[in-house]
């Protein structure tokens, strides 16, 4: 599922949205989600994140956001308590990520996509040799992904493993 049919699902489920992709930092970022007043407390704004967190963890893509009531939400504290419910973490302290501004973000769940694509053992031979070829740039995975740059490393070389034999 591509960012624009997650847009579009999230538009058929009423949802007043604005998300981006930003390509630079390869991530996502949703400056507005508005669940119409009427269907809160239905699942329908836990049915959206589930879509995003979904395509998120496929492709490798970071989530940030920082959640504010400007939009009609009731409370900055229930909204951090559902984003922390999909898998955010605060931008603070431990979990301190000077690259982005946002006060909430959530990493891909790498091991998660892994384990649902099943790879063929020619699949995984190519991932392997792909893997080999990425490593000069070891630096750069490194400097964006921190101390999870090998597990973005081999879930993209995964990936491209996956596509090549299609």
């Amino acid at each position: 599922m591509s960012l624009d049919k997650v847009k579009q699902h999230w538009d058929s489920l009423g949802i007043d949205h604005f998300i981006t992709h930003r390509k630079d930092s390869n991530s996502i970022h949703v400056s507005k989600i508005v669940v119409p007043k009427g269907d809160r407390g239905k699942g329908i704004g836990s049915s959206a994140m589930k879509t995003l967190t979904d395509h998120a963890d496929k492709h490798g893509h970071k989530i940030t956001l920082s959640p504010a009531t400007d939009f009609g939400a009731s409370s900055k504290t229930r909204l951090v308590k559902f984003y922390k419910s999909h898998g955010f973490v605060e931008n603070k302290g431990k979990h301190k990520d000077y690259t982005i501004s946002e006060t909430m973000y959530r990493n891909p769940n790498i091991k998660e996509t892994m384990l649902q694509e099943q790879m063929t053992p020619e699949q995984q031979a190519k991932a392997e040799e792909i893997v080999q070829a990425l490593k000069s740039h070891q630096d750069e995975f490194k400097a964006r992904y921190g101390d999870r740059w090998r597990a973005v490393l081999h879930a993209l070389s995964n990936k491209q493993a996956q596509k090549s034999s299609k």
